[in-house]
């Protein structure tokens, strides 16, 4: 809980000096008042959004890791389902994965878990696998949309339907 907290206060910081110091550039080029200051103030900027864009990583990590935890708790086909979501947000596809997979494990025909783990696949590049889940989020939900559109994807990775 108290690294949490820390990360969030890192994170707060960074965003808030991160909006200052742009505010300063941006003032300073509308209105003419640059000077040889503005290179360095630019500098400082690009160190700061670098530890922001770290910050806010580790920020995401710390909040799935706990969430994580909490899921594998419950055990349920649903949150597991909503873990896969927030690791595919977060272009964590590989954990995305693993969380489809135990939805999977407590739900055989949960559609939206094939779904989940077929854009994963797609997003690394494993079209062959997405194929499948692809064809097996499909079959249990034959209507759906999204089920269809990865399905597609899938195909056109592997260079079987349209470019």
């Amino acid at each position: 809980e108290l690294a949490l907290d820390s990360i969030t206060n890192m994170y707060i910081r960074n965003t808030a000096r991160l909006a200052v110091l742009s505010s300063i550039v941006i003032y300073a080029e509308e209105h003419g008042v640059a000077g040889s200051w503005l290179p360095v103030l630019k500098a400082k900027i690009k160190d700061w959004q670098e530890k922001y864009e770290a910050s806010k990583l580790e920020l995401t990590n710390a909040a799935l890791q706990r969430e994580a935890v909490e899921v594998a708790s419950r055990n349920t086909p649903e949150a597991y389902l909503d873990l896969s979501d927030k690791y595919y947000r977060a272009n964590q596809f590989q954990s995305a994965m693993e969380a489809a997979r135990s939805a999977i494990a407590l739900r055989p025909t949960y559609a939206e878990a094939f779904i989940n783990l077929c854009a994963a696949y797609n997003q690394l590049g494993y079209f062959e696998e997405g194929r499948k889940s692809g064809e097996e989020a499909v079959r249990l939900a034959p209507g759906n949309r999204l089920a269809n559109g990865n399905l597609a994807a899938s195909l056109r990775g592997l260079g079987i339907f349209g470019s």
